[in-house]
């Protein structure tokens, strides 16, 4: 995989870096820079949108960056799945963004589940959004929503996870491919202004980081 995708979208979007000394790029959950992230995004909607994207990825992808460096490897050299670039959990494919999976992570042997990891980064999400645009909501709105979320991430399939959390939202027809294509025309130049402003940030809060090594 070429550097430069690692650099641009991998790294800024998807493997935000931690908080771990030892390994400054691997990702940690809620890390203070993904933080930095969001807080720095919150008056703008889009912007927002992508700095949340990026923070709720800290919890699914915990453990492993978005350069191709060996601590991403997770199968021997003879197993098939390690053809597959050392780049984030290429060779655990989807696993840990399937919210309903619990699962063994080869490299240390430590059992994850997912679901757990969904509804911390649900908490998270709820808690900025109700500072930033509900402030006077109180934690009881949130303790009503938990149980409808922990069933909805505990789901099988994908399809009807989609369809709790549309129902969830008070939009239970609400169509995400529907809703870019009709918004694209009007909004993708901002869509696009807000990505760059947000690899911007998010590189101008690496610059300390060993580049390189």
């Amino acid at each position: 995989m070429e550097i430069q995708i690692q650099a641009t979208v991998l790294v800024p979007f998807h493997f935000v870096p931690g908080d771990d000394p030892n390994h400054p790029w691997v990702t940690t959950a809620a890390s203070s820079r993904a933080l930095a992230m969001v807080r720095a995004a919150a008056g703008d909607p889009i912007q927002l949108g992508i700095a949340l994207h990026a923070y709720q990825d800290t919890f699914s992808h915990q453990g492993f960056s978005g350069w191709d460096e060996p601590l991403n490897a997770c199968f021997p050299w003879y197993s098939p799945e390690a053809a597959l670039p050392n780049v984030g959990h290429a060779e655990l494919r989807a696993i840990p963004d399937v919210t309903n999976y619990v699962w063994t992570d080869p490299r240390d042997g430590a059992r994850i589940d997912n679901r757990v990891r969904a509804m911390q980064a649900a908490r998270g999400t709820w808690d900025h959004l109700s500072e930033i645009y509900a402030p006077q909501m109180g934690s009881s709105q949130w303790a009503s929503l938990k149980p409808a979320l922990r069933e909805i991430f505990g789901m099988g399939s994908y399809d009807r996870r989609v369809d709790g959390l549309c129902r969830l939202s008070g939009n239970a027809n609400a169509d995400y491919k529907e809703v870019c294509e009709r918004l694209a025309p009007s909004r993708g130049g901002e869509f696009s202004r807000a990505a760059s402003q947000h690899l911007s940030r998010l590189l101008e809060t690496c610059r300390d980081l060993p580049w390189g090594e």
